[in-house]
């Protein structure tokens, strides 16, 4: 979920919660992910599918697991009429930090 564009463009952030449960090796936990989503403006971004003039919107997700603080810095560019066309995310865990994923538009086709 993003705020709507004009929110975006405020420059206002949002918070909200979010409720996970996953179960891993057989045992199930719940953790309380606190998200803040605020818009950074717009930058021209370019990928395999070309290069789009996009809004970013920076969220920040923040957990405790097992004890230990984990945040995620998740970077989002957001072409109009296409959607997100690059995402950064940036996991700190602990006192470790870096990049764990980038995902790019390869290709679209409007239809």
């Amino acid at each position: 979920y993003w705020p709507s564009a004009a929110d975006l463009a405020s420059g206002r952030s949002y918070h909200s919660t979010l409720t996970i449960e996953f179960t891993v090796a057989g045992k199930t936990e719940q953790v309380a992910t606190h998200v803040t989503a605020t818009g950074g403006g717009t930058q021209s971004v370019t990928v395999p599918a070309g290069t789009y003039s996009a809004t970013v919107v920076s969220m920040l997700e923040s957990e405790k697991f097992d004890g230990i603080n984990v945040s995620t810095d998740i970077k989002t560019w957001l072409a109009s009429g296409v959607g997100p066309v690059q995402t950064e995310i940036v996991t700190v865990d602990g006192t470790t930090q870096g990049v764990t994923d980038k995902e790019e538009l390869t290709s679209f086709v409007k239809g």
